[in-house]
C-alpha cells in the first residue's frame, strides 16, 4: 500500500472469502491510522457472518484472531450468484454460521430449517445479515449482546488452532463446538432437554460434524487464550433453547470439569 502511494482518500476492496476481508480490513484500519475499505464477500461464511460487523483480525500460534482491530466497512456487496462457483465443503462451512445465527436469535428461523427449509437462500442470507446487523449496531465492541454470534466458538476456535489453521475449515470446527457446549449445558441443566438433539438433527441435515475425536482436555490452553476470558471467567454462549441464547460466566477451573466429564 505504501509503496503504491495510496493516501487516506483511497479505498481498499475486500473481494474474497473471510481471511480476505479481514486481511484486507486489518490493513484498512492501520494504513495511515485508516482509510476506507469495501467488502464484496465471494464465499457464503463470509457473506452471511465475516464481511458485517467491523471485526478484523489474524490469527496467532497461540490462538485464532487474537491480534486485530474494529473497523466498520464503507460498505458490504453481497451477490449470491458467486456462490455457484464454490465446492460443496465451502457451502457446508458456511451453513454452520447460519445454523449458529438461527439458534441463537430466532425461534421461528431454526423450526424453519427444522421442518426442512432449504437454508442457502436469498431469504436466509438477508436474514443472517439482519440479525448480525442489529446485534452490531447494539453492541459494536464486543462487551455485551455482541458475544452472543460467538456461540460454539470457544471450543470451535479451540479446535481450529489445535488441529492447525486449515486442516479443519471453520464450520466444522464451529459445528463440533456448538454441538459439545451444547451437550455440556444440557447435561448441567443450562439448557431445555432435547435441545441438543434438535440442534444435531440440524447440523446432520446440512452435512456438518457434531463430535471430536480428540482429547477433548488438551484443548485447554487454546480455550484460556479465548478472548471471551475475563477476569479469569469465560463468558459462554449458551442455549436456554433452539432460537434464545444467553451468556453464561463460568471459572475457566469449573468449565474444565465440566468438559472432563464429557
Amino acid at each position: 500500500m505504501a509503496d503504491i502511494n495510496l493516501t487516506r482518500s483511497d479505498v481498499i476492496i475486500s473481494f474474497g472469502g473471510g481471511v480476505c476481508g479481514d486481511i484486507a480490513g486489518f490493513c484498512a484500519s492501520i494504513y495511515m491510522r485508516g482509510i476506507n475499505y469495501y467488502q464484496v464477500p465471494t464465499t457464503l461464511l463470509a457473506q452471511v457472518d465475516s464481511s458485517v460487523g467491523g471485526k478484523t483480525a489474524v490469527n496467532l500460534a497461540e490462538g485464532k484472531n487474537l491480534v486485530g482491530t474494529f473497523h466498520q466497512p464503507t460498505g458490504v456487496y453481497i451477490n449470491k450468484l458467486v456462490l455457484d462457483t464454490l465446492p460443496e465443503r465451502e457451502i457446508i462451512c458456511g451453513k454452520a454460521e447460519m445454523i449458529k445465527t438461527a439458534c441463537i436469535k430466532d425461534e421461528i428461523f431454526t423450526q424453519e430449517l427444522l421442518a426442512g427449509s432449504k437454508l442457502v437462500s436469498e431469504k436466509y442470507i438477508k436474514k443472517c445479515v439482519d440479525i448480525k446487523r442489529l446485534i452490531v449496531q447494539n453492541d459494536q465492541f464486543d462487551f455485551g449482546e455482541r458475544m452472543l454470534l460467538n456461540f460454539g466458538h470457544t471450543i470451535g476456535h479451540a479446535i481450529e488452532a489445535k488441529a492447525g489453521y486449515g486442516k479443519i475449515s471453520h464450520g466444522e470446527a464451529i459445528a463440533i463446538g456448538m454441538a459439545l457446549i451444547t451437550k455440556m449445558s444440557e447435561k448441567y441443566g443450562l439448557s431445555e432437554k432435547g435441545t441438543y438433539n434438535q440442534l444435531v438433527n440440524l447440523l446432520k441435515m446440512h452435512k456438518l460434524p457434531y463430535e471430536y475425536s480428540g482429547n477433548i482436555l488438551q484443548l485447554a490452553k487454546f480455550i484460556s487464550n479465548d478472548k471471551k476470558n475475563v477476569n479469569h471467567l469465560l463468558h459462554l454462549i449458551l442455549l436456554q433453547k433452539m432460537g434464545k441464547a444467553y451468556i453464561h460466566k463460568i471459572s475457566l477451573v469449573k468449565f474444565y470439569d465440566m468438559l472432563e466429564t464429557m
